[in-house]
């Protein structure tokens, strides 16, 4: 395997964070 480096893996993260946020939303919404 080949290592990530440090900013993709903050890119990763940070694409992460914004999905959740989006999926929170959307349960927020439906309920």
């Amino acid at each position: 395997m080949t290592k990530l480096n440090p900013l993709t893996l903050k890119v990763i993260k940070r694409e992460r964070k914004q999905v959740s946020k989006k999926n929170k939303r959307y349960e927020g919404a439906t309920t």
